[in-house]
């Protein structure tokens, strides 16, 4: 299921139009997560300085887009919020507007839209609307065995990449020509890129509808990963289980506001939980929260609504609903 998207992320990242997708690449050491990402982007943007480290602030990651087609960022433990935001935004194209150095009132605009690739020991793509734009694969340690030199592997891929390079374009073409006849049975966030890379399928050597089957089975794993890292998850799941199914056969349900919610939660959670630099300090960043992670929570048979209260106050109240029995 790999070589599908990632045969499919190549060939899109060559295109001007639409929205790009990200590639984060993650696996253990000795899986050669730095060697396949350099590899990749000589394909797509050969340049001396492919993988960077993360970026100190948002002004040097819109500079380095007038320098390379390909964002790639080597070697990354975390994506810190602004980070993952901005990324979001390049990949979708973006503006920033800054005072132009040395001048009162000068201003200078960057604009980018650009392909981007990460890689990192764990998943550094943990917020869900950036998980909405990205494929993540994970590689596996290469066993001793099967280990070459970096000078025999880079030789032989040197040897290989105007071929490479060739196939892409061929694809690139094969969807120019096929977009427009492609009526998708299911649609995703990233419609632009699941028509392109339907559109290419015959060229990339994947059987019909092999693109969209590996993309929707990248995106149900990729669910998970928001949850994972969120604090307030298991406390979520543990309230709701305290809740008594109705005698209608719905399922438990919570309602309450923000406020009432966090306390609840607080109840609900472990110390370690508390704990966490990512436990909501009130009750507004509890909302925002939860409006990130609904789509993920939703996948697991848990709906979060955001109403107001049907009495003359209207006060603002979250509602939380599990599956019926």
């Amino acid at each position: 299921e790999n070589r599908a998207l990632l045969l499919a992320w190549l060939g899109f990242s060559l295109c001007f139009d639409g929205s790009f997708l990200l590639l984060a690449v993650h696996g253990e050491q000795g899986s050669g997560k730095t060697t396949a990402c350099r590899m990749l982007s000589q394909l797509v943007d050969p340049n001396s300085g492919a993988m960077r480290s993360m970026p100190r602030d948002d002004r040097t990651l819109m500079i380095s887009t007038r320098h390379a087609w390909l964002l790639g960022f080597d070697n990354l433990s975390a994506l810190p919020p602004w980070l993952s935001d901005l990324l979001c935004c390049i990949a979708t194209g973006s503006a920033y507007a800054a005072r132009a150095l040395y001048t009162d009132d000068s201003e200078v605009v960057f604009q980018a839209k650009r392909p981007i690739l990460l890689n990192g020991i764990e998943e550094v793509a943990t917020r869900s609307d950036l998980l909405d734009r990205c494929i993540v694969l994970s590689l596996q340690a290469i066993p001793e065995e099967r280990r070459r030199s970096e000078s025999a592997l880079w030789e032989a891929f040197q040897a290989a990449r105007p071929r490479l390079l060739g196939a892409l374009l061929d694809a690139l073409v094969c969807a120019l020509r096929r977009r427009s006849e492609v009526r998708l049975s299911r649609a995703p966030r990233m419609v632009d890129f699941a028509v392109w890379a339907t559109a290419a399928e015959p060229a990339l050597g994947l059987p019909s509808g092999g693109f969209l089957d590996a993309y929707f089975t990248n995106i149900r794993a990729s669910s998970d990963l928001p949850l994972e890292a969120s604090a307030i998850a298991a406390p979520l799941r543990a309230l709701l289980a305290k809740q008594s199914p109705t005698l209608t056969g719905e399922g438990p349900r919570w309602t309450g506001t923000a406020t009432e919610l966090l306390a609840a939660l607080r109840n609900c959670a472990t110390d370690e939980d508390r704990r966490q630099s990512n436990w909501p300090k009130n009750a507004q960043v509890l909302s925002g929260e939860l409006k990130r992670l609904a789509p993920n929570f939703r996948q697991k048979g848990i709906n979060i609504e955001h109403g107001r209260e049907g009495t003359a106050r209207r006060t603002r109240v979250v509602t939380v609903s599990g599956a019926p029995c």
